[in-house]
């Protein structure tokens, strides 16, 4: 398979671990011209799954926000790749903590990625690679086991009946989605092909919508 291919078959894979969940439902989301599946659950606020593949840009994006009553991370992965070359240019994986904060894995990669200053949210163990191409199964494999062991986190998370730190997971997704939704790379992918306030829609709405 080609790197299209892998990765529409691991982000469906993705997509069907969503679906597996309890009661979800899926989200009214606009056709804007490419992939979007949203979905909402007593579990979670929004889980998301995109496929950008535009103009020789493939970008598979996976996230999962809990309700702010759940102290579980905020769950994100992207691949960013050419269709031309067939190779991956950037991979980030992380749980982003707002409450829980706990080391989730221990793996060892051949090359990372410099994060740019806005990148503030994430966890210490957050996987921001440029992986080679000896890598790519392992990588998809990771992400994954990621996404799996995220789902284990958040089943088993008691929602909270303390209203302080109710609200303070509220500040950390508030913060969270903010410094996602400006992220200039992608603003200026969705610019292209949306306009400037279509582009900053989606960003704000769509992607990283605050609670």
């Amino acid at each position: 398979m080609n790197l299209k291919e892998e990765l529409i078959d691991l982000t469906q894979m993705m997509h069907d671990l969503i679906l597996e969940q309890k009661d979800v439902k899926e989200l009214e989301t606009e056709d804007f011209g490419w992939e979007n599946y949203r979905y909402e659950s007593p579990m979670f606020r929004l889980a998301h799954v995109e496929r950008y593949f535009k103009d020789g840009l493939l970008v598979a994006h996976v996230t999962c926000i809990p309700h702010v009553n759940n102290p579980s991370p905020i769950f994100g992965f992207d691949v960013v790749g050419s269709e031309k070359t067939g190779k991956i240019t950037g991979a980030f994986v992380d749980h982003s903590p707002t409450l829980y904060d706990k080391r989730w894995h221990y793996t060892r990669w051949s090359s990372s990625r410099i994060l740019p200053e806005w990148a503030t949210v994430f966890s210490d163990d957050f996987l921001a690679i440029r992986p080679n191409e000896n890598e790519y199964d392992q990588l998809f494999d990771f992400a994954y086991g990621a996404f799996t062991h995220y789902f284990n986190i958040l089943n088993e998370s008691l929602p909270l009946t303390d209203d302080k730190l109710a609200a303070l997971i509220h500040e950390k997704q508030t913060n969270y989605c903010a410094m996602q939704a400006s992220n200039p790379r992608t603003y200026a992918a969705l610019k292209h092909q949306l306009g400037p306030d279509r582009a900053k829609y989606f960003m704000e709405n769509i992607l990283f919508p605050k609670p």
